[in-house]
C-alpha cells in the first residue's frame, strides 16, 4: 500500500512518510503471529498491520496522554474507531478482532508480556530515556530472527533540537547505540525508520 492509497481509506492524520508505508506493509506481511506497536496515536499503523498480516494479532499499546514531542492528542474511542472503518473499506472488516488495543503505558504492559513477537514497531515517547526503556523493555520478548522498526530515528545532523528532520534526537541517539549491539542486525533504513533484524 502507498499512503496516497492510505489516505482513501484513513480519515485520520498519518505520521508516517510515503517512503515509510509500503516498506512497513511488506515487513509486517511477513510476520503471522503476533505484532506490537509502541504508539498507537490515530490508528493508521495499527491498520496497516492488520491489512498487511490478516490472522496475526495486533497490539497497539498507547496510553492516550499525548504526543511528547508536538502538540496533538486521540483517544482509545478515535483509534479504534479509525482501524474500523478502514478495515471495513477494504472488506476486511472482520479483522478488528485481532485488535489489542492496551491503554497502559508500554512499561506496564511489558511487565507481564510472555508472548513470543514476530514484529515490533517502537514510536511512542520520542525522548531518549523513554525509547531507550521500550527497547529494554521489549527486545527480548522478539523472537530469533523477528523484525524490529524504529520509527523517527535518522535525524539529519545539525537540526535545532525542537524541530523533525528526518527524526528526533531521542530515537536517533537510540539507533546509533544499537548498532553496535551484537544480537541485532541493521538490515534496512527509509526515511526516518531504521529495521533491525534479531539474531
Amino acid at each position: 500500500m502507498t499512503k496516497s492509497e492510505l489516505k482513501k481509506y484513513f480519515k485520520a492524520p498519518i505520521y508516517m512518510h510515503e517512503e515509510e508505508v509500503p516498506i512497513f506493509c511488506y515487513y509486517a506481511s511477513l510476520s503471522k503471529n503476533i505484532l506490537v506497536e509502541i504508539g498507537a496515536g490515530y490508528g493508521s499503523s495499527a491498520f496497516l498491520m492488520l491489512a498487511s498480516s490478516p490472522g496475526a494479532h495486533v497490539y497497539s499499546i498507547d496510553p492516550f496522554t499525548g504526543d511528547t514531542m508536538k502538540t496533538w492528542r486521540t483517544s482509545e474511542k478515535i483509534c479504534r474507531r479509525n482501524i474500523s472503518h478502514a478495515l471495513n473499506l477494504i472488506g476486511m472488516g472482520e479483522n478488528i478482532k485481532y485488535l489489542h488495543l492496551c491503554t497502559q503505558t508500554s512499561h506496564q504492559v511489558a511487565i507481564g508480556w510472555n508472548k513470543p513477537i514476530d514484529f515490533l514497531y517502537i514510536d511512542g515517547d520520542h525522548r531518549y530515556e523513554a525509547v531507550k526503556q521500550d527497547f529494554n523493555d521489549w527486545f527480548k520478548h522478539v523472537r530469533s530472527e523477528g523484525t524490529m522498526l524504529l520509527h523517527d530515528s535518522r535525524r539529519l545532523k545539525n537540526t535545532p533540537e525542537n524541530k523533525f528532520n528526518r527524526g528526533w534526537p531521542g530515537p536517533t541517539m537510540l539507533a546509533e547505540e544499537l548498532k553496535n549491539k551484537k544480537d541485532l542486525t541493521l538490515i534496512d533504513e527509509v526515511y526516518s525508520l531504521t529495521i533491525w533484524r534479531k539474531k
